[in-house]
């Protein structure tokens, strides 16, 4: 029988939940849940519920790791090489840039498309032309002078 979310204690999720919002990876976040990647692929996979719950935990995670990057040198007091610190906020900066490019990603992406007005004011024209040639009318039957 194939495991369940109901299957894992409510502590080992509320821990692997706690360390999405703290901007830990996924391998992080299956161990705290007590399973291999596959398996925490398909829980996620098979409950809409618990993907969603770990999506915005995620997203959470997210402005976590922006804010580690902005007290980066404050944080590391020990780590005084600026080398060192220069790679880890750039590491983060792109990962944050990949992992939700909309909001922390440094280039904008601008789609343009092009209509030829011409083309769709003829086609408009095409489904809007009225017949208005004169139809004989028939009031109440057949002519019966005919």
């Amino acid at each position: 029988m194939a495991m369940t979310i109901a299957d894992i204690e409510t502590e080992r999720l509320e821990a692997a939940y706690n360390l999405a919002f703290d901007g830990q990876p996924l391998t992080k976040i299956a161990e705290a849940m007590g399973v291999s990647r596959p398996t925490f692929f398909r829980l996620k996979a098979a409950d809409a519920s618990f993907a969603q719950r770990l999506a915005r935990a995620r997203a959470e995670g997210y402005d976590t790791i922006a804010d580690r990057v902005l007290t980066l040198v404050d944080d590391d007091v020990f780590d005084t090489d600026p080398q060192t610190l220069k790679l880890k906020a750039d590491n983060m900066k792109w990962y944050l840039g990949v992992m939700n490019p909309a909001k922390y990603g440094l280039r904008t992406t601008v789609v343009t498309e092009f209509v030829d007005i011409g083309a769709a004011l003829s086609e408009a024209k095409g489904r809007a032309t009225i017949d208005i040639t004169p139809q004989p009318i028939q009031l109440f039957g057949p002519d019966p002078f005919e």
